[in-house]
């Protein structure tokens, strides 16, 4: 039986493009091939960007296709 791969990596949110995608910073340098989420998590996303706040997003990968599923605040210093 074939089970696909899935890789979960967080990144850091530098802040969203124009034309709707979102510009990521990781461990491997900066990544801006995942369109933003719409609906609740886009809003969130978003919000924490407005606000001046760190975002962090999940990124799930599987078989070629990249998601963003979560947000969180990163961690104040």
């Amino acid at each position: 039986m074939e089970v696909p791969v899935v890789k979960k990596t967080e990144y850091h949110v530098l802040y969203v493009s124009q034309d709707g995608y979102l510009c990521l910073l990781g461990k491997e340098g900066e990544k801006q091939d995942v369109k933003a989420p719409e609906g609740e998590l886009g809003e969130r996303i978003g919000g924490f960007l407005e606000e001046g706040r760190d975002a962090i997003v999940v990124i799930l990968a599987a078989m070629g296709q990249e998601i963003a599923v979560d947000t969180k605040a990163a961690a104040e210093e």
